[in-house]
């Protein structure tokens, strides 16, 4: 893997701005009209009834020199549950303890999605992808339909942090050093101190899954005993959850959030799957995949999802680039690619898959839901690996063929889909930026040769295009509540406290 100290330092000055400068103008389209990214519910409004007040509990406490360390809002009143000390390493957080106010709520939103971006960038530089290929794996994953739906909700604390702990994760098992086992224990407490009960199950699940993957790597190009080479990963990635477990001073609480963690869901949850005939809902959120709710199972636990974890439709065909020759398939693009496809079976419900979600413990949880950022960020990657192969004459003439297999797919979805679609101002708008977009692409190729110098490559034009597409989703996608139909005012705990924020 490749040493981020060789990497230009302003490389990294460069991404963590063009994120910053992104997502600051997508806030932007909200601040203009005096609304706030913080008040909109496109599928949870647990948002705004628990996590908001809560927020604003530990900023009152604060200000007034004290840690909560017991906040009813979190965990639904669990005694000890993910107090204001275990967060300390948070730096959003600070901004909403050190304020308490909307403003600097709405602030800590849009830098933990900049840190995610960030984050997923120094990951594809260290498997040893270029510059844009970075830049283009972060915007995948800060614009991902994942954190547009979910963008006030607090397992985004923890989301964040899952490049970084899969970035060092993967250094330590493949090359066992002491500082990327130090690393490792850092961003998996960026993770477990994030706050969310559920969220944190699954960095045990991407321990073992890198452990597993080092293993085989090393069988195929080691000489080391396959057998020994199996039990020394394992040991590590125990060695690792367990010493995250009772990390500082989140010991208690963490022991309580593993315990209540599984009956916050009733029985049979984690059984709930997205339909394989709304598979088009992952190009674009569009279309609506609404769960197949499983026979015998109680019509309470029908939901759906308004606004798809969409991915893009060009940051997949860059994914599905990178993988069409498989015996030049880069090892790690190969542990991302085993990764999206284990979850897209989990998420879909496919056979055998569906029987890994009925297994005891798993079935309280939301599979369909919270492991959905982790494969927005395997398929980022995967567009990132696509994205470097676009240099290649050859692969610029896969790629095409794909996109336009993939634009005819979602052509004829539209075209069945015509008369809801129509009456969508915000569809009509989309549509016209990306006629704006293609005509100012066409133009650049046809204008006078005085100017050739600023012609944009192919390479620049995907680059554009894939950001300007997740970019419009993230700004018109458009609260099914309305706007301001969970907006509080004053915390009702405020009447029934001594803690009063100034």
């Amino acid at each position: 893997m490749v040493s981020l100290k060789q990497l230009p330092p302003k490389h990294y000055l460069q991404a963590f701005i063009l994120f910053l400068v992104m997502m600051s103008i997508a806030f932007t389209t909200r601040w203009v009209s005096g609304k706030k990214m913080l008040f909109e519910v496109l599928w949870d409004p647990s948002a705004l009834q628990l996590v908001y007040p809560g927020d604003r509990l530990e900023a009152a406490a604060i200000q007034q020199g004290k840690l909560a360390l017991w906040n009813p809002y979190r965990g639904f009143g669990s005694t000890l549950l993910m107090p204001t000390g275990g967060q300390l390493a948070h730096l959003p957080k600070w901004l909403c303890w050190l304020s308490g106010g909307d403003n600097a709520l709405e602030t800590a939103i849009l830098l933990r999605l900049v840190f995610a971006a960030f984050f997923t960038y120094l990951l594809a530089r260290g498997v040893g992808l270029s510059h844009p290929a970075g830049l283009l794996a972060g915007n995948g994953f800060m614009f991902c339909g994942y954190f547009r739906q979910f963008v006030n909700f607090m397992d985004i604390d923890v989301v964040m942090s899952y490049p970084l702990a899969t970035l060092f994760l993967l250094r330590f098992f493949r090359e066992r050093k002491f500082f990327d086992c130090l690393f490792s224990l850092l961003s998996g407490y960026l993770v477990i101190s994030g706050g969310h009960p559920e969220s944190v199950y699954y960095l045990g699940a991407i321990t073992l899954s890198i452990a597993l993957f080092a293993w085989l790597e090393k069988s195929f190009t080691s000489s080391e005993n396959p057998a020994l080479g199996l039990l020394n990963s394992l040991f590590l990635a125990v060695f690792l959850i367990l010493v995250w477990h009772i990390s500082l001073c989140v010991t208690l609480p963490f022991w309580e959030m593993v315990r209540n963690g599984w009956v916050y869901h009733p029985e049979g949850m984690g059984r709930l799957h997205m339909d394989i005939s709304h598979l088009i809902a992952l190009l674009t959120p569009v279309f609506d995949p609404w769960l197949q709710l499983p026979e015998r199972l109680s019509g309470n636990l029908a939901q759906f999802t308004l606004i798809p974890s969409y991915l893009g439709l060009v940051l997949v065909s860059l994914a599905l680039l990178s993988v069409l020759d498989l015996h030049k398939l880069n090892p790690l693009a190969c542990y991302f690619l085993i990764i999206s496809l284990f979850l897209a079976g989990i998420f879909f419900g496919l056979p055998g898959f569906n029987l890994l979600s009925a297994l005891p413990g798993v079935e309280r949880l939301q599979n369909f839901r919270y492991p959905q950022p982790i494969l927005a960020l395997a398929v980022a990657m995967l567009a990132g690996f696509g994205f470097d192969r676009l240099a290649h004459p050859v692969s610029r003439k896969f790629y095409l063929g794909l996109l336009s297999g993939l634009g005819i797919w979602l052509i004829c979805h539209l075209f069945s889909f015509r008369i809801f679609l129509l009456r969508s101002p915000l569809f009509l708008a989309a549509a016209i930026l990306l006629l704006v977009f293609l005509a100012a692409v066409l133009f650049a190729y046809i204008r006078k040769p005085d100017l050739a110098l600023l012609k944009p490559d192919f390479k620049s034009v995907i680059f554009a295009a894939c950001a300007l597409e997740l970019f419009c989703y993230f700004v018109f996608a458009s609260p099914f509540y309305g706007a301001e139909a969970f907006k509080l005012e004053k915390p009702s705990f405020l009447k029934n406290t001594t803690i009063e924020p100034e």
